[in-house]
């Protein structure tokens, strides 16, 4: 799992427009790519320093795997790098998947294809 922070200077989406934050404390962006395979970027805003809990489920609703934990952020743009394996460093099967992050009451999901 790789973790990449950048400052709290705004991204741009592959429109160019620069994305606004949900008046929240938390905002989850689009996997990219998507569909993935073999691995993908998930990337999150945090708007204050938090603790971030971030995990991926499979179409069932199962846990498939925990990325974060209840883990302290600062406040700013957030990347991390899911290979497509489970808790246990076994490659996931193809299917959608639903990545949550969470942090205090807030929570927010957005849903992943993986085409093996």
């Amino acid at each position: 799992m790789l973790w990449l922070y950048s400052s709290g200077t705004p991204k741009t989406g592959m429109d160019g427009a620069t994305r606004t934050p949900l008046p929240d404390q938390i905002h989850l962006e689009q996997n990219y790519p998507n569909p993935f395979n073999p691995q993908t970027y998930i990337r999150f805003r945090l708007l204050e320093p938090t603790e971030v809990t971030l995990k991926i489920y499979d179409a069932l609703g199962q846990e498939v795997r925990t990325l974060a934990s209840q883990e302290r952020r600062e406040s700013g743009d957030w990347q991390v790098l899911w290979d497509g394996k489970d808790d246990s460093g076994i490659l996931v099967a193809s299917g959608v998947y639903v990545c949550q992050l969470a942090s205090g009451a807030s929570s927010i999901a957005a849903k992943m294809s993986l085409v093996r």
